[in-house]
């Protein structure tokens, strides 16, 4: 019985483990249409109307969509340092996504300040330099410590914005967006404990990576 029974297990968690990387592929490419449309209609509107915050959001969207499809397809679950070129080009556009998120939030709210939103742009280039300089093959990459900080200003920079909007500019349009940033928090909070710990989640998941926060 004991002869048989590690190999029953053994495979059951592989099984378990393909399934779960099977739904977040069909999660990414979900997200992938949905990114697509958003990117293409918000850039249609951003040039029809000259709107600053349409134009940033269709970019955003095109950012998520590259990201996606370039290989491995969806999000990446295995990773190795040194990065392969495929890689480093696939991360390039997540990377700009999250510089470019803060810049949505200034531009949808009014918000008046400016720094959070270019030391979060600035922390994104710096986490992607460490990233592509990596060597060894940690169980938890520095990069993927560092990026928790952007992360984290992202939300702290989202709040402060959507309760200014709130109080000075357009309350309904500031719900949408403080509801948008709690949702995004509790993520973050995941996020936060997946990365300052030996890759609690992900380890529950068999994945090597894992960002919750990737699924606002």
């Amino acid at each position: 019985g004991s002869s048989l029974g590690v190999p029953i297990v053994d495979y059951i968690e592989l099984v378990s483990k393909r399934n779960m990387e099977d739904l977040y592929t069909a999660l990414a490419l979900l997200t992938t249409g949905v990114a697509l449309a958003m990117g293409y209609i918000s850039l249609f509107i951003g040039v029809k109307r000259n709107n600053k915050t349409q134009l940033i959001f269709g970019v955003m969207g095109l950012c998520l969509v590259i990201f996606f499809l370039i290989p491995p397809t969806g999000f990446i679950l295995h990773d190795h340092a040194p990065y392969p070129t495929n890689i480093l080009v696939k991360r390039i556009f997540i990377f700009a996504y999250y510089a470019l998120v803060p810049w949505f939030i200034w531009s949808y709210t009014g918000y008046k300040s400016k720094i959070i939103p270019y030391l979060i742009s600035v922390e994104s280039v710096f986490t992607y330099i460490v990233m592509i300089t990596e060597a060894d093959d940690l169980t938890k990459p520095i990069w993927s410590k560092i990026s928790v900080v952007a992360f984290g200003a992202i939300f702290i920079y989202g709040l402060l914005a959507g309760i200014w909007q709130y109080r000075n500019r357009n309350p309904q349009k500031a719900v949408w967006l403080i509801t948008s940033i709690l949702i995004y928090g509790v993520l973050f909070l995941a996020t936060t404990i997946n990365q300052l710990t030996d890759n609690f989640f992900g380890l529950q998941l068999g994945m090597k990576l894992f960002f919750p926060i990737h699924f606002h």
